[in-house]
Protein backbone atom coordinates (compact mmCIF):
# COMPACT_ATOMS: atom_id res chain seq x y z
CA UNK A 1 0.00 0.00 0.00
CA UNK A 2 2.93 2.08 0.40
CA UNK A 3 3.19 2.57 -3.53
CA UNK A 4 0.03 4.51 -3.83
CA UNK A 5 -0.32 8.31 -3.45
CA UNK A 6 -1.47 9.84 -0.36
CA UNK A 7 -5.16 9.99 -1.10
CA UNK A 8 -5.64 6.29 -1.87
CA UNK A 9 -4.21 5.31 1.02
CA UNK A 10 -6.46 7.44 3.26
CA UNK A 11 -9.46 5.89 1.39
CA UNK A 12 -8.27 2.56 1.81
CA UNK A 13 -6.87 2.49 5.56
CA UNK A 14 -10.36 1.82 7.10
CA UNK A 15 -10.13 -1.54 4.65
CA UNK A 16 -6.84 -2.75 6.03
CA UNK A 17 -6.77 -6.14 4.88
CA UNK A 18 -9.49 -5.83 2.42
CA UNK A 19 -7.37 -4.37 -0.54
CA UNK A 20 -3.62 -4.92 -1.28
CA UNK A 21 -1.27 -4.39 -4.28
CA UNK A 22 -0.39 -6.66 -7.12
CA UNK A 23 2.57 -7.01 -9.01
CA UNK A 24 0.88 -5.50 -11.79
CA UNK A 25 0.46 -1.77 -9.53
CA UNK A 26 -3.39 -2.25 -9.63
CA UNK A 27 -5.63 -2.82 -6.48
CA UNK A 28 -7.36 -5.96 -5.72
CA UNK A 29 -10.13 -6.75 -3.23
CA UNK A 30 -9.68 -9.91 -1.35
CA UNK A 31 -13.52 -10.02 -0.95
CA UNK A 32 -14.34 -11.39 -3.84
CA UNK A 33 -11.12 -10.73 -5.95
CA UNK A 34 -12.15 -7.99 -8.46
CA UNK A 35 -9.43 -5.79 -9.85
CA UNK A 36 -9.29 -1.98 -9.96
CA UNK A 37 -7.07 -0.03 -11.39
CA UNK A 38 -4.70 2.67 -8.82
CA UNK A 39 -7.18 5.22 -9.65
CA UNK A 40 -9.09 7.46 -6.76
CA UNK A 41 -12.24 7.61 -8.78
CA UNK A 42 -12.79 4.05 -9.38
CA UNK A 43 -11.41 2.69 -6.33
CA UNK A 44 -13.87 5.13 -4.44
CA UNK A 45 -17.27 4.29 -6.80
CA UNK A 46 -16.03 0.62 -6.20
CA UNK A 47 -15.99 0.82 -2.19
CA UNK A 48 -18.84 3.00 -1.99
CA UNK A 49 -21.27 0.62 -4.38
CA UNK A 50 -24.00 -1.95 -2.87
CA UNK A 51 -22.05 -4.80 -4.04
CA UNK A 52 -18.86 -3.94 -2.28
CA UNK A 53 -21.00 -3.22 1.08
CA UNK A 54 -22.86 -5.90 0.66
CA UNK A 55 -20.05 -8.21 0.37
CA UNK A 56 -18.03 -6.86 3.40
CA UNK A 57 -21.41 -7.38 5.45
CA UNK A 58 -21.30 -10.55 5.11
CA UNK A 59 -17.57 -10.89 5.87
CA UNK A 60 -17.95 -8.94 8.75
CA UNK A 61 -20.42 -11.36 10.19
CA UNK A 62 -18.32 -14.21 9.45
CA UNK A 63 -15.63 -13.02 11.30
CA UNK A 64 -18.20 -12.28 14.13
CA UNK A 65 -19.29 -15.82 14.34
CA UNK A 66 -15.90 -16.59 15.47
CA UNK A 67 -16.08 -14.19 18.08
CA UNK A 68 -19.64 -15.55 19.51
CA UNK A 69 -19.35 -19.26 19.17
CA UNK A 70 -20.30 -21.50 20.48
CA UNK A 71 -23.98 -18.85 21.21
CA UNK A 72 -23.76 -17.35 17.93
CA UNK A 73 -23.71 -19.93 14.97
CA UNK A 74 -24.48 -20.37 11.06
CA UNK A 75 -28.00 -21.57 10.49
CA UNK A 76 -27.73 -24.86 9.32
CA UNK A 77 -31.49 -24.75 7.71
CA UNK A 78 -31.09 -20.84 6.04
CA UNK A 79 -27.51 -19.51 4.67
CA UNK A 80 -28.03 -15.73 5.39
CA UNK A 81 -28.93 -16.43 8.87
CA UNK A 82 -27.48 -16.67 12.13
CA UNK A 83 -29.14 -19.23 14.95
CA UNK A 84 -28.47 -18.39 18.76
CA UNK A 85 -28.17 -21.66 20.20
CA UNK A 86 -29.49 -20.07 23.67
CA UNK A 87 -32.84 -18.76 22.93
CA UNK A 88 -33.25 -20.87 19.83
CA UNK A 89 -34.12 -17.98 17.67
CA UNK A 90 -33.10 -16.85 13.89
CA UNK A 91 -31.17 -13.36 12.89
CA UNK A 92 -30.22 -11.40 10.14
CA UNK A 93 -26.48 -12.63 8.88
CA UNK A 94 -25.03 -9.29 10.02
CA UNK A 95 -23.19 -7.75 12.90
CA UNK A 96 -25.50 -5.16 13.84
CA UNK A 97 -28.35 -7.77 14.43
CA UNK A 98 -25.99 -10.01 16.55
CA UNK A 99 -25.56 -7.16 18.70
CA UNK A 100 -29.09 -6.04 19.56
CA UNK A 101 -29.70 -9.58 20.03
CA UNK A 102 -27.33 -10.02 22.67
CA UNK A 103 -28.07 -6.89 24.38
CA UNK A 104 -31.53 -8.43 24.58
CA UNK A 105 -33.28 -9.22 28.42
CA UNK A 106 -34.16 -13.01 26.79
CA UNK A 107 -30.47 -13.67 25.53
CA UNK A 108 -28.98 -12.30 28.55
CA UNK A 109 -31.40 -14.38 30.92
CA UNK A 110 -30.23 -17.34 28.74
CA UNK A 111 -27.07 -17.02 29.27
CA UNK A 112 -27.08 -16.33 33.12
CA UNK A 113 -29.45 -20.15 33.16
CA UNK A 114 -26.36 -21.26 31.25
CA UNK A 115 -23.76 -20.32 33.29
CA UNK A 116 -25.86 -21.78 36.38
CA UNK A 117 -26.02 -24.76 34.47
CA UNK A 118 -29.99 -24.92 34.29
CA UNK A 119 -30.22 -25.09 30.47
CA UNK A 120 -27.58 -26.67 27.81
CA UNK A 121 -26.99 -25.07 24.53
CA UNK A 122 -30.22 -25.89 21.54
CA UNK A 123 -29.24 -27.29 18.85
CA UNK A 124 -31.13 -26.11 16.12
CA UNK A 125 -33.67 -27.91 14.63
CA UNK A 126 -33.60 -29.60 10.95
CA UNK A 127 -36.46 -28.68 8.91
CA UNK A 128 -37.06 -32.10 8.14
CA UNK A 129 -38.23 -32.26 12.05
CA UNK A 130 -40.69 -30.05 11.03
CA UNK A 131 -42.25 -32.14 7.94
CA UNK A 132 -40.64 -29.80 5.31
CA UNK A 133 -38.73 -32.22 2.83
CA UNK A 134 -36.01 -30.26 0.42
CA UNK A 135 -35.76 -32.09 -2.23
CA UNK A 136 -31.67 -33.21 -2.37
CA UNK A 137 -31.49 -32.75 -6.77
CA UNK A 138 -33.03 -29.09 -6.29
CA UNK A 139 -30.20 -27.34 -6.34
CA UNK A 140 -29.13 -29.39 -9.33
CA UNK A 141 -31.33 -28.34 -11.46
CA UNK A 142 -30.08 -27.57 -15.47
CA UNK A 143 -31.34 -24.30 -16.48
CA UNK A 144 -33.57 -25.63 -18.84
CA UNK A 145 -34.95 -27.71 -16.09
CA UNK A 146 -36.52 -24.47 -15.09
CA UNK A 147 -39.68 -24.67 -17.41
CA UNK A 148 -40.28 -28.23 -16.22
CA UNK A 149 -42.59 -27.45 -13.17
CA UNK A 150 -44.51 -24.60 -15.18
CA UNK A 151 -45.16 -27.27 -17.79
CA UNK A 152 -46.18 -29.81 -14.83
CA UNK A 153 -48.25 -27.00 -13.39
CA UNK A 154 -49.81 -26.40 -16.73
CA UNK A 155 -50.77 -30.44 -16.81
CA UNK A 156 -52.03 -30.28 -13.38
CA UNK A 157 -54.06 -28.02 -14.26
CA UNK A 158 -55.62 -29.22 -17.27
CA UNK A 159 -56.45 -32.60 -15.64
CA UNK A 160 -57.87 -30.71 -13.16
CA UNK A 161 -60.30 -29.28 -15.21
CA UNK A 162 -61.25 -32.09 -17.14
CA UNK A 163 -61.52 -34.12 -13.81
CA UNK A 164 -64.16 -31.21 -12.58
CA UNK A 165 -65.91 -31.23 -16.10
CA UNK A 166 -66.50 -35.17 -15.65
CA UNK A 167 -67.97 -34.36 -12.01
CA UNK A 168 -70.33 -32.42 -12.85
CA UNK A 169 -71.45 -34.24 -15.56
CA UNK A 170 -72.01 -37.10 -13.35
CA UNK A 171 -73.37 -35.08 -10.75
CA UNK A 172 -76.48 -33.65 -13.39
CA UNK A 173 -76.67 -37.06 -14.26
CA UNK A 174 -77.07 -38.59 -10.94
CA UNK A 175 -79.77 -35.47 -9.54
CA UNK A 176 -79.33 -32.85 -7.01
CA UNK A 177 -78.84 -35.58 -4.23
CA UNK A 178 -75.29 -36.51 -5.57
CA UNK A 179 -73.84 -33.26 -6.05
CA UNK A 180 -74.68 -32.48 -2.24
CA UNK A 181 -73.15 -35.22 -1.45
CA UNK A 182 -70.00 -34.58 -3.48
CA UNK A 183 -70.11 -30.80 -2.44
CA UNK A 184 -70.05 -32.13 1.51
CA UNK A 185 -66.82 -34.34 0.47
CA UNK A 186 -64.98 -31.73 -0.98
CA UNK A 187 -65.63 -29.93 1.86
CA UNK A 188 -64.22 -32.94 4.23
CA UNK A 189 -61.20 -32.86 1.86
CA UNK A 190 -60.33 -29.34 2.45
CA UNK A 191 -61.07 -29.67 6.12
CA UNK A 192 -58.08 -32.43 6.21
CA UNK A 193 -55.53 -30.59 3.54
CA UNK A 194 -55.39 -27.92 6.47
CA UNK A 195 -54.65 -30.26 9.26
CA UNK A 196 -51.40 -31.70 7.23
CA UNK A 197 -49.30 -28.37 6.89
CA UNK A 198 -46.57 -28.48 9.29
CA UNK A 199 -45.68 -25.27 10.59
CA UNK A 200 -42.34 -24.12 11.51
CA UNK A 201 -41.36 -22.57 14.54
CA UNK A 202 -38.12 -21.54 16.51
CA UNK A 203 -37.87 -22.79 20.05
CA UNK A 204 -37.79 -20.66 22.76
CA UNK A 205 -35.90 -20.46 25.80
CA UNK A 206 -38.64 -21.11 27.97
CA UNK A 207 -39.56 -24.59 26.32
CA UNK A 208 -36.70 -26.14 27.82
Amino acid sequence: MDTLDAQLQELLSPYQGYFTVIDNGKIKCEVNGHTLPARFDVVSAFIKGPKFQKLLKRHQADDALKKYEPFIVQSKNFPLMLYCALTGQLMDKSVEAVKKHMQGKKFKRAKDRFTNDEIDLKPEPSLESFGIRIPKNEQQQPQDGQQQPQQQDSKQQQDSKRSSKQKQQQQQANGPAAANGAAAAAADGDDEESDDGPAFWVPDDDDS
